[in-house]
């Protein structure tokens, strides 16, 4: 009797102490909303966007580990991706001694939202500055290729042995040849001196000239318009400086050239 008497003490006194704490705990739970909730962990803080930001990644059918140089090849639709940067190669080589990235081959790759393509890329990841071998991008206003394009800067690109035309066939009947350009992404090409093409043929020399690329109205040497009928056979329309001096006032000096009839000049 005495350990039946004893054992309900021992149940009495455990579900207390359980009562007790399940209230204790629903009064914490009520005090508390679960949107205020804040796990701090001063010592352990990871910061997810740096890290997120910093990892370079990278995939491909067969990835090589040089250990001793430091050094991954991958291979086969390989590609790699750091920030707003994305490549894709046949070959990616990765310098993680030196955080430098190239390839070998064809070359697709995104900087922000430009896409370039080439035959091959060197990449340097810590300056997210690089190069492109023969490489080729399109713009709103057209098309430019370059044996050599680098980034230096911020939507800032040099282009030697550049080319620039806004016509869209693969071989071009026009164009503007100049060995160096620096294009400013999104506002103008900036380039000295400057040769006109038609059909490979050059029509006009030029020391410099600065082109915009912007959809809208802005100061600069405007992009011809070439073409071709019977009357006046190939011509090559509207070479032009365009000044806008005020929002509501502008002015071109236009040249246009005709196979048949020369040069003629105007001005609105």
């Amino acid at each position: 009797m005495r350990k039946i008497i004893a054992l309900s003490g021992i149940v009495i006194l455990y579900l207390s102490i359980a009562l007790s704490f399940a209230q204790d705990l629903d009064i914490e739970n009520n005090a508390v909303e679960p949107d205020t909730i804040q796990f701090v962990l001063p010592e352990f803080e990871i910061p997810f966007e740096t890290v997120e930001l910093d990892s370079v990644i990278y995939a491909a059918d067969s990835i090589h580990y040089d250990v001793t140089n430091q050094r991954i090849t991958l291979s086969s639709n390989a590609s790699m991706i750091y920030h707003s940067s994305e490549i894709k190669s046949g070959v990616i080589i990765i310098d993680l001694e030196n955080d430098q990235a190239r390839t070998v081959g064809e070359t697709w790759m995104q900087d922000g939202t430009q896409i370039l393509f080439g035959k091959s890329v060197f990449y340097d990841i810590n300056t997210q500055n690089g190069m492109i071998s023969d490489g080729a991008s399109q713009l709103e206003k057209g098309f430019y290729y370059g044996r050599e394009i680098r980034k230096v800067g911020d939507d800032v690109y040099d282009i030697d042995r550049g080319y620039f035309t806004t016509c869209e066939i693969k071989e071009p009947n026009f164009f503007i040849y100049s060995g160096r350009m620096r294009l400013y992404y999104g506002d103008k090409i900036v380039a000295k001196p400057i040769i006109f093409f038609v059909n490979h043929f050059p029509i006009l020399l030029l020391p410099f000239g600065t082109f915009s690329v912007k959809t809208e109205r802005a100061t600069g040497i405007l992009v011809p318009e070439p073409g071709f009928n019977t009357v006046d056979g190939k011509y090559l329309e509207n070479i032009a400086f365009y000044y806008a001096y005020s929002d509501y006032a502008e002015a071109t000096a236009a040249l246009d050239w005709r196979e048949r009839t020369g040069w003629e000049a105007r001005v609105e």
